[in-house]
């Protein structure tokens, strides 16, 4: 019934726009926080919105788009963004903390995508992109280059350079942890090059999956949907991405880590790149990312406290923060992750299978922990 109830309601119309896009430099010390934003909201009601509050405000530019930078500005922008209707979500996170779990997906799950499942279920990718990350943060010199040759190789069209990724020039003074993951790097450098050569243009940018992560989140809800984002290069690449998903029908979920997410989504047409200063529905948008950007930047400050609780019941679930979280020395998911690396390593210097009895020795090693904490 729901599926057929899904092909006979009339498309929602949802916008799209971001803050902080920097394509895949996300090591930018300027806009260290991406958002990205959807306002499902009609066309004739985004337009009569706008319209309303530049008159109400005196705004004459031509363009409704608020820099954040002056008092009346941040005011002005959170007072619209508390008009705004419900269907509003915004995901969004710290750009260096995905470069660091970027890192992970490209070095470590090359090789281990057979049994990726186990590894995200135990938090493993969160527990070698905080190590990497923290080390960097610390000042760390080799965790910081491993992290900029990664960063460099979809920034530069001229010759990869991976010498201290991959271990050929050493790093005196380094954090064990980043020696431990260059290790593991060096170990399986053919595996983690040809994934690596083979990744798409657009591999960093954090665009496309926020696109993809907000439509599966509002699907349940909307049904089938018109898009329209603003108008980018990663979004246009990967239109046969989401070519795939205009007129299906099919609800697919997937659960990990006790968190489900849809996968699927209807929409009645593939997403249309636009120009927000001609779609209203985009500057509305484009307000609700640059608050959240600003509140990111800002938690302390009374605007950013404003903005975090008309936003709070509108995030998503995957939101990245700086933080350290399955780090606390003592506590199982260290014990347990530290344990895996160390084991990975070990199997990967003797050349034996690196998944084959693994969940039987991490099951023992919670029992024994659970046993003396």
């Amino acid at each position: 019934l729901r599926r057929k109830l899904g092909a006979l309601m009339s498309p929602r119309t949802v916008y799209f726009d971001e803050a902080g896009f920097t394509g895949n430099n996300l090591s930018d010390p300027q806009q260290p926080w991406f958002v990205y934003a959807a306002l499902a909201m009609e066309p004739a009601a985004a337009e009569q919105l706008v319209k309303d509050f530049r008159a109400r405000k005196g705004i004459k530019k031509a363009e409704l788009k608020f820099k954040m930078k002056e008092p009346k500005e941040r005011a002005q922008a959170i007072e619209l963004l508390s008009l705004m209707p419900a269907d509003l979500r915004v995901t969004f996170m710290h750009k260096r903390m995905s470069l660091a779990y970027k890192f992970f997906e490209y070095v470590f799950e090359s090789v281990l995508q057979d049994h990726n499942e186990f590894f995200y279920n135990l938090g493993f990718h969160q527990f070698l992109g905080q190590l990497l990350f923290r080390a960097a943060q610390n000042g760390d010199h080799l965790s910081t280059q491993m992290l900029a040759e990664f960063e460099g190789m979809f920034l530069s069209q001229s010759q990869l350079t991976t010498d201290v990724l991959f271990g050929v020039v050493q790093v005196p003074g380094a954090d064990p942890a980043s020696v431990l993951l260059r290790r593991f790097a060096a170990l399986h450098k053919q595996t983690v090059l040809e994934e690596l050569q083979s990744a798409p243009k657009y591999l960093l940018d954090l665009t496309t999956s926020s696109l993809n992560t907000l439509l599966g989140v509002l699907a349940p809800k909307l049904g089938p949907m018109l898009v329209v984002c603003d108008s980018s290069k990663p979004l246009a690449e990967s239109a046969p991405l989401f070519a795939t998903q205009v007129g299906n029908t099919n609800v697919e979920h997937f659960t990990l880590n006790g968190k489900t997410t849809q996968l699927t989504y209807n929409l009645a047409a593939p997403p249309a790149l636009g120009n927000s200063a001609d779609t209203p529905g985009l500057q509305l948008a484009d307000v609700a990312a640059r608050c959240v950007a600003w509140m990111a930047r800002n938690l302390r400050e009374p605007e950013g406290k404003a903005i975090l609780r008309l936003i709070k019941d509108r995030t998503t679930q995957d939101l990245i923060w700086p933080t350290a979280d399955m780090l606390q020395p003592g506590t199982e998911r260290y014990r347990v992750n530290s344990a895996v690396l160390n084991e990975l390593l070990r199997r990967s210097e003797a050349g034996e299978d690196l998944f084959d009895g693994l969940p039987e020795v991490v099951d023992r090693l919670v029992s024994a922990i659970r046993l003396n904490p």
